[in-house]
This record gives structure tokens, C-alpha cells and sequence, in this order.
């Protein structure tokens, strides 16, 4: 039986991107990068705790990488690490040094986009060419009732969807040769 895909998180762990990642990278097998272990994890979730100055002698190897940068929005979320954003190509070299082949940043609205030299860096590292810069959606999650969550989740998810297929479109586009 082939082992399956394994992703590394680091960052805030915004559920409905993890739902994202769990579904459509076939990833089996989830690590969060946080600053001190969880008691439970649910079922094919684990944790790498790790150091504030050493934090590449920690990371776990694995095949996919999801980077969120941006604030803590609630206090359960300062339990994860969170990189800074001048580490992106540290961070993404000691990721690749660890067996990582596909990397996927989410840089939400306020956080600066990515530079030329940020692109060349994780471009000449070898990253997957699926490898992009996402903005979450606008769909701000409610706390309203059951059908209004479930409702906020499912745009998210049909809107991430859409800007996957937008990004595929245009790459294959680039491919092409008259």
C-alpha cells in the first residue's frame, strides 16, 4: 500500500485551509508546527514543537508545506508557531531540505506579497510550479448558527476552488507554444 502524502502547517491554522489542503492534496497526514505539544490531536494530525531560535532543527520532513502568514486572531492560534516573514526562504530552503516538494503561502490582505527575489529564491529551490501566493477569501466566518457557519464554509471553500482553477488556467496558458 503507497504511503500517503504528508503536510506540514505553520502559521495560523485557518480551518476551512486545512479542510482545503486535507481534501484536494490528498494529504493523509498533518503536522502543526507549534510552540508547545497538544494533549490531543484529532486522528491523522500531529504536532512539532518547536524552538524560537532553533526552529529548523525541529521541522519534520514531509511532502507539502502550507505557510500562513499574518496575525493571531484569537488566543487558541498563539499556540502555533508562527514564522516570520523574513524567514519565508530560510524557512522554505530547511522545508525543502526535509523532503518538502510543494510549498502554498497564504498571505492575507495587509501582508506584503511576495518580492522578485522571494519568487526567484523559492523558484530556484524547486518548489512544485503550484506553488502560489493565495489570499484567503472575504467570507468572514460568522458565529451565527449551524446552517449560517456551514454556508460561510462552503463559499470559502467554492471561491478557494475557483482561484485554483484561475491559477491553473493561466500557468497552462504560459505552457503553450504557437
Amino acid at each position: 500500500m503507497a504511503k500517503g502524502r504528508h503536510a506540514v502547517v505553520a502559521g495560523t491554522a485557518h480551518p476551512a485551509l486545512l479542510r482545503e489542503l486535507l481534501t484536494h492534496h490528498g494529504i493523509q497526514r498533518t503536522t502543526l508546527l507549534t510552540t508547545r505539544r497538544f494533549l490531543r490531536m484529532p486522528a491523522g494530525m500531529d504536532n512539532a514543537v518547536l524552538d524560537a531560535h532553533r526552529w529548523s532543527e525541529g521541522l519534520p520532513c514531509a511532502d507539502h508545506a502550507l505557510l500562513l502568514f499574518g496575525a493571531v486572531r484569537r488566543e487558541r492560534e498563539a499556540l502555533l508557531w508562527h514564522p516570520r516573514r523574513a524567514d519565508l526562504v530560510a524557512l522554505a530552503t530547511a522545508l525543502h531540505g526535509r523532503g518538502v516538494r510543494t510549498l502554498q503561502l497564504v498571505l492575507p490582505g495587509g501582508v506584503e506579497p511576495l518580492s522578485t527575489a522571494e519568487r526567484r529564491a523559492l523558484k530556484q529551490l524547486g518548489f512544485d510550479q503550484s506553488a502560489r501566493a493565495l489570499a484567503p477569501s472575504s467570507v468572514a466566518p460568522t458565529s451565527g448558527s449551524w446552517p449560517a457557519r456551514l454556508a460561510a464554509g462552503m463559499i470559502h471553500i467554492i471561491l478557494l476552488s475557483m482561484q485554483q482553477v484561475s491559477a491553473a488556467q493561466v500557468r497552462r496558458g504560459r505552457t503553450r507554444t504557437p
